[in-house]
């Protein structure tokens, strides 16, 4: 979805999107960290190069 809003020229929907995703993340991680870390550092990162 993020990049969708990246390519209809909206980069700052698809951050927001993304900044989304890392907050959804981080609440899964505090109910079963072991399942969820990783995927949350994914996230992280996938948001912090999203705007690049």
């Amino acid at each position: 979805m993020a990049l969708a809003y990246k390519k209809a020229g909206d980069v700052a929907a698809g951050a927001q999107f993304m900044h989304r995703q890392v907050k959804v993340y981080e609440r899964l991680v505090q109910v079963d960290p072991a399942k969820y870390e990783a995927v949350l550092e994914k996230a992280r990162t996938d948001a912090a190069a999203f705007t690049v």
